[in-house]
């Protein structure tokens, strides 16, 4: 007992260190991107502090709009998500603005803190899924440190938050779905709820996905590995039960995206020729096209599918039309001329999706001269990121093969699908490779650890 409790206290003082480490990184690296590397890149248009073209600055302008509202007016005028959409940080970088003043280095105390508590979260799975501390640390460190997370560290975005709750619903389930003790099922239920609590403030569409894919793979795994560790069906049964029951709770906090004009669903045997989305309005302005709207996505209904599925399914893709639409310049698009008019031509692009979800951007696509410099930069650091993700993966593959477990099955499954479920209405990379990236550094945690162990083995044999 007494050995246990040193444990747990050596391993908090190593998760408050690993905290305190990913803090101070964040605030000096994100005073470095603020303060050296924006005014170096500025195109002249975006606010002081931010990089070109990416939504930070856009977002920035609206919170100091508010927090200036708010100094005049009182806290009455605060709003959540303002603005010509919603799941925006603003109302968060609003309230900030107008304690402290519009400058977005008072954010970074916030962003560290958010992103030190990803990594412990991360930290934590890997514990969860049987990995040491050591090779946890080290899964946790691509998640941690990777360049292309600057985006979100040194410039405050909705990714941050979403990892965060992304990482609490992963780990909450594998409590859930775990043998432990009924006090480790009720925190994974509070980690659940909490973890889709922050979702819903800036994706909450995405609790939906989360709902389809964590619930196909804790199925999936309950049933495979509850044979295999000697028939514990009861045991699965009630994992399961409760884990259902906890994503039930947390579909109310969801949102769809693009659910109106998606057009209407045809019969099985109509014959639908093809369409360029965008040949009706692409020689139009941004204006003109948003007044009059997306066009809607021709759809034929399979029989064999449950109306409610197929519908969901053709939002799906409608979704895909309305990211052709906003963005018809995009230099990053991958199969734009794919057209999905029903649910088996959704279900027959699973393999190349399953590629592109995992693979992109590919390298040929890691330099465009097509690009502003700061696409450029983004598509240079996304390569040499791809280079050590392409090892990770291949290291988490070998390592689920050789020694599979169900928290690792249910990981890989979960995130995976969460990933495929993302290259349909994001068919350009740069958007699939910020937006995938909660779900993908949980594959690339498990390949980083798994590579450490590997090493560690070796060099224990050859001592």
């Amino acid at each position: 007992m007494n050995q246990n409790r040193s444990s747990l206290r050596s391993e908090a003082k190593l998760l408050a260190l690993v905290f305190i480490l990913v803090y101070g990184y964040v605030l000096v690296a994100g005073v470095l991107v603020q303060e050296v590397i924006a005014p170096a890149v500025t195109d002249g248009m975006t606010p002081a502090g931010f990089i070109p073209e990416l939504d930070s600055g856009p977002f920035h302008v609206m919170a100091v709009q508010m927090s200036e509202d708010i100094r005049a007016h009182g806290w009455e005028r605060w709003e959540l998500n303002p603005g010509w959409s919603a799941n925006q940080p603003v109302g968060i970088m609003a309230a900030v603005y107008a304690i402290t003043g519009p400058s977005p280095l008072y954010l970074l105390p916030l962003n560290a803190g958010i992103h030190g508590l990803s990594v412990v979260l991360l930290f934590l799975i890997l514990r969860v899924c049987g990995f040491q501390w050591k090779e946890s640390l080290v899964g946790s460190l691509p998640f941690a440190f990777f360049p292309s997370t600057l985006v979100w560290v040194a410039q405050f975005h909705k990714d941050g938050i979403y990892c965060l709750g992304l990482f609490g619903l992963f780990l909450g389930s594998l409590l859930i779905l775990g043998q432990g003790k009924w006090r480790l099922k009720i925190l994974g239920v509070l980690l659940i709820l909490a973890g889709a609590g922050a979702i819903s403030v800036v994706r909450d569409y995405s609790l939906v996905v989360f709902a389809v894919a964590a619930g196909s793979a804790g199925l999936l795994s309950q049933l495979i590995f509850a044979g295999r560790t000697g028939g514990q069906w009861k045991d699965s049964a009630i994992s399961l039960l409760v884990f259902f029951g906890t994503l039930m709770l947390i579909i109310p906090l969801a949102g769809e995206k693009g659910g109106e004009g998606k057009g209407e669903t045809l019969p099985e045997d109509t014959e639908v020729e093809e369409i360029v989305v965008e040949k009706e309005t692409e020689n139009l302005n941004l204006t003109e096209r948003l007044r009059r709207g997306p066009p809607s996505t021709p759809w034929i209904r399979t029989s064999w599918i449950p109306s409610r599925v197929d519908d969901q399914i053709h939002q799906l893709i409608h979704n895909r039309t309305i990211f052709f639409w906003l963005f018809p310049d995009a230099t990053s698009y991958v199969d734009q001329e794919v057209q999905f008019r029903s649910a088996s031509d959704v279900i027959f692009y699973i393999p190349r999706g399953i590629v592109v979800g995992l693979l992109a951007p590919f390298p040929h696509q890691w330099y465009d001269v097509r690009t502003t410099l700061t696409g450029n930069l983004q598509r240079m650091v996304s390569g040499a990121e791809m280079i050590v993700s392409y090892l990770l993966l291949g290291a988490g593959l070998f390592h689920l093969v050789l020694r599979p477990s169900k928290p690792l099955f249910f990981l890989v499954i979960g995130a995976g699908l969460m990933i495929l479920a993302l290259v349909y209405p994001l068919p350009a990379v740069g958007s699939l490779y910020r937006i995938r990236f909660g779900p993908y550094s949980i594959l690339l945690a498990i390949g980083a650890a798994s590579l450490i162990r590997f090493w560690f083995f070796r060099r224990a044999q050859r001592s």
